[in-house]
């Protein structure tokens, strides 16, 4: 084996973290079907990572464009590569897809060893409203457990 492309076929946007409704209803206005889609994506992860699994990178574009040919082959309207490395990035733009531009923010732990020691790092106006937050929370009913 030397390429692999995990692809699922979508008829629905749900689970991608990724909102593409106004593309289905641009495609539905002009009479057209924006589903079934071809997706490679980690399903309901929004988290970056490989998407093209090649033995050697020369095989990047030549993958992408058999997922092309194939999605034009089964009926699919579209293809979509959802949070990929750059390397899969480049290759993707290189075989003309579009990029899609976004932000993720990543927290980090600075070495706290409990919520209290999180909340301690903040000033005060911060940690009260924070505390304030997880008041009515557990006022309103909801629990949670760990």
């Amino acid at each position: 084996l030397v390429a692999a492309l995990p692809l699922y076929a979508k008829s629905h946007s749900y689970g991608e973290y990724v909102f593409d409704w106004a593309w289905a209803d641009a495609y539905q206005r002009n009479g057209l079907a924006y589903y079934p889609k071809l997706l490679s994506a980690i399903p309901f992860t929004p988290v970056t990572g490989q998407r093209l699994l090649v033995s050697d990178a020369c095989y990047r574009i030549p993958l992408v464009q058999a997922a092309l040919a194939h999605a034009k082959n089964v009926g699919a309207s579209s293809f979509h590569c959802l949070f990929p490395v750059e390397a899969d990035a480049q290759a993707l733009a290189g075989a003309g897809l579009m990029m899609r531009s976004g932000v993720q923010f990543h927290w980090v732990n600075q070495g706290f060893s409990c919520f209290d020691d999180y909340l301690a790092a903040m000033s005060h106006d911060k940690r009260k409203k924070i505390k304030q937050e997880r008041r009515r929370v557990k006022e309103s009913g909801v629990s949670f457990r760990q």
